[in-house]
């Protein structure tokens, strides 16, 4: 995003090792006022951007959080991104319960197979 937008979007992978699948329920930051989880749909010939109440976490599994899927908007910085920081960003499982990851600011969007890895 441009340095004086006042969004973001987060990308990752998630990993399950677990025997039991789980959900990602939600996220929080101190650095957004709201952080919402979102990915995008196909509406006849147009792709536009949904927020979803909950992302399933397949046991043994994993989900990417990438461009033109699923991701974490960040509404209301709370102060601009600036590339090469970085900031606490707490997930919220239904079974596995809060985990905080620490995510870089890059200056733009990764490339698919090249983002951060996380288990929970």
């Amino acid at each position: 995003m441009p340095p004086s937008a006042l969004t973001g979007a987060v990308y990752f992978t998630v990993q399950n090792p677990g025997d039991a699948p789980d959900r990602l329920l939600g996220v929080h930051t101190p650095r957004a006022k709201k952080a919402e989880l979102h990915t995008h749909v196909h509406e006849g010939e147009m792709m536009r951007m949904k927020q979803v109440d909950s992302i399933e976490l397949p046991a043994g599994g994993q989900v990417e959080f990438k461009p033109g899927g699923h991701h974490v908007m960040l509404f209301e910085l709370s102060a601009p991104l600036a590339a090469g920081e970085r900031f606490p960003l707490t997930l919220e499982f239904e079974h596995a319960g809060e985990v905080t990851i620490d995510v870089s600011i890059q200056d733009q969007a990764p490339e698919p197979g090249g983002h951060e890895h996380m288990q929970h």
